[in-house]
Parts: C-alpha cells; structure tokens; sequence
C-alpha cells in the first residue's frame, strides 16, 4: 500500500494541526493553572500573615492578657471567699432571726392560752350580763307594775282631791250662800 506525497502532507498537516491544538490546550491549561497556583499562593500568603499575627497576639496574650486574667481571677477568687463569708454570717443571722421567731411562736402560743382563758372569762361574764339583764329586766317588769299601781293610786288621790275641792268649794258656796241670806247660825 503505498501512500502519495499528498496524502502524507495532508496527513502530517493534519498530524500537526491536532498537535498544535493540543499545545494550545496545554497552554491554556498551563495558564490556568499558574493563575490557580498564584491564587493558592495568595492565599499561603494571606494565611502565613495571619498565622504570623496569631503568633503575635499569642505572645501578647501570654505576656499581658494572661497575667490580667490572673490577677482578675485572684479577684474573683477573693470576692467569693467574700461572699462565701458573708453568707456564713447571713445563715448565722437567719439561725438567730429562727430561734426568735420560734420563741415568739411559743410566746404566741402562751398569748393564745391566756386569750383562751379570757374569753372563757368573757364568755362567763356575757352570760352573768345577761342574767343581770334579765333580772334588771324582771325588775324593770316590777318596778313598771308598781310605777302603774302607783299611777293608778295616784289617780285616785287626785280624784279624791279633786272631789274634795269640789266639796269644799261646794260647800263654800253653801255657806257664802247661807251667809247671804242670814241663814248661817253658828252651830
């Protein structure tokens, strides 16, 4: 099979053409990733940066911020042995107040029998106030008999000193009478 110089031109052509289109692509992809690898070399950079100012601030922190949480904590500390005194103190005062109240309970407790008692009294004299009152009224009842027997009597004498007068006075007149016409004698 022999193959013409045309064709081996063409087909050589052709070789080179998909060759120069592959370096092309190469290229391409070769170009890309240099801008890749710059971008990923940014980003070392960037990284680096911080990481070299975390250092930074970690030796900061470690050589001022540390010492001032320190010392903010032995604050801290301190305070809560503080409150942890004073609570002792406030359940020393909440011991004392409870045994107070207590002895008022029992005082109140004394107060409530003796109230008992006097109403008990109370109770005895309300009863000894009513059988006073119902004697006062019994006697009252009597006193109003007797005040009606009295009026009655009274009426009585008045009535009679009423017919008395009148007989005086008729009398009177008899004798004024008599006396006026000579018949009076002397008895």
């Amino acid at each position: 099979m022999q193959i013409s110089l045309d064709e081996l031109q063409t087909e050589l052509y052709d070789s080179q053409k998909q060759h120069q289109l592959i370096v092309e692509k190469h290229e391409i992809d070769l170009n890309e990733n240099v801008v890749k690898t710059q971008q990923y070399l940014d980003q070392i950079q960037t990284i680096n940066n911080e990481l070299d100012q975390l250092k930074e601030e970690n030796i900061d922190y470690k050589t001022k911020q540390i010492p001032i949480y320190e010392e903010q904590l032995q604050m801290k500390q301190n305070t809560i042995i503080d409150l942890e005194k004073n609570i002792g103190d406030i359940n020393e005062q909440l011991q004392i107040k409870q045994n107070t109240i207590s002895d008022f309970e029992k005082n109140i407790g004394d107060i409530n029998e003796q109230l008992e008692i006097k109403q008990n009294i109370i109770i005895d004299l309300e009863k000894n106030i009513g059988d006073m009152n119902e004697q006062l009224n019994n006697k009252q009842t009597l006193i109003d008999l007797e005040s009606t027997r009295m009026k009655t009597k009274d009426e009585q004498i008045l009535h009679l000193v009423d017919g008395v007068r009148k007989t005086k006075k008729h009398l009177q007149e008899t004798h004024e009478h008599l006396k006026r016409n000579g018949e009076w004698q002397s008895h």
